[in-house]
């Protein structure tokens, strides 16, 4: 006899008979996704959209060019075969319109979509302008993911972010973007 499958999605259903998941409101205390009252809510696109001009394709071409040269300059296919596969894969992305992602900031943490981050996994928070656009940043714990971007919107109160956030984490003013993804910015990514 099989075993029932589960699917532990929110508002899933049990495969073989159909009862409904517990619903994010009636979760235990200590579940990690219903959890705190809700401070603040807000949406945002998921990231800043650059409008690219012809002169950048033009170099964005250019320079994958270039790399594919040097590759069959050092008769290295795979080498090639990666740099032609990266340069499809930036440029699909770089078309890629953002979606609109919501976020809570809540007694326990901050939402992002369906994903939480709780202030025990965070070690400190800024916020920073970047042109016309202002983020939160959140220093992470986590190994893989340790730098945490957050588009604020422009019709919110900031300072209410600030001060709300300050209750539950230190602010780093000295914390900023990494060079990486200054750079990243300055090209239109």
């Amino acid at each position: 006899m099989a075993k029932p499958t589960l699917d532990l999605r929110l508002g899933g259903t049990n495969k073989n008979n159909n009862e409904k998941e517990t619903p994010e409101s009636s979760l235990p205390p200590g579940s990690r996704l219903g959890q705190g009252q809700v401070y603040l809510t807000w949406e945002a696109p998921e990231y800043v959209v650059y409008k690219k001009t012809t002169v950048w394709y033009i170099g964005f071409g250019i320079l994958l060019a270039l790399l594919l040269f040097f590759a069959f300059v050092m008769q290295s296919f795979l080498t090639g075969i990666i740099f032609l596969l990266s340069g499809i894969l930036i440029f699909f992305h770089s078309e890629r319109p953002p979606k609109i992602v919501s976020y809570d900031l809540r007694t326990t943490g901050i939402r992002v979509d369906s994903q939480i981050y709780l202030y025990r996994e965070l070690t400190a928070f800024n916020i920073v302008e970047r042109g016309a656009s202002i983020y939160l940043l959140l220093k992470s714990k986590r190994l893989l993911m340790p730098l945490i971007h957050i588009p604020l919107s422009d019709d919110m109160e900031h300072e209410k972010v600030l001060e709300l956030l300050s209750n539950h984490l230190p602010q780093d003013t000295d914390f900023v973007e990494p060079l990486a993804d200054v750079l990243a910015h300055w090209v239109g990514f």
